[in-house]
């Protein structure tokens, strides 16, 4: 029995779409809402320890007003920048010496902190 809300139209219709995925494995990831900021309405953290991308620390964080995302990268990270494409586009990227960068994540809870140090963006 054919599903009411996949036939056989619409699979073809889905299968026009163009769509890319790709997977990237994290050391550890946290989202967090910031509800009462007046600029940012939201922040990213991710973790990276592998051969791929180096071990450091990614920060974005997402604008209130416009859904642009400024990103805030660990010197000697390697980072594809075409695969954070989000919200309203890319605000800026800096690539910055956090003073501290710490991400744990735990069964019994996350251990993080981002402290912002030295910058030098390098552009959208």
């Amino acid at each position: 029995m054919e599903s009411p809300h996949l036939t056989s139209a619409a699979v073809a219709a889905d299968a026009a779409w163009p769509l890319s995925l790709r997977l990237t494995e994290l050391a550890g990831m946290l989202n967090l809402e910031l509800a009462d900021h007046p600029v940012y309405d939201g922040c990213k953290l991710q973790w990276f320890d592998d051969d791929v991308h180096g071990t450091g620390m990614l920060a974005f964080l997402s604008r209130r007003g416009d859904r642009r995302v400024d990103y805030y990268q660990q010197p000697g990270l390697r980072l594809d920048r075409d695969g954070y494409r989000i919200g309203g586009g890319t605000g800026s990227w800096t690539e910055c010496d956090f003073d501290v960068a710490r991400l744990d994540v735990a069964q019994d809870g996350v251990d993080a902190e981002a402290r912002r140090g030295s910058a030098t963006s390098t552009g959208a």
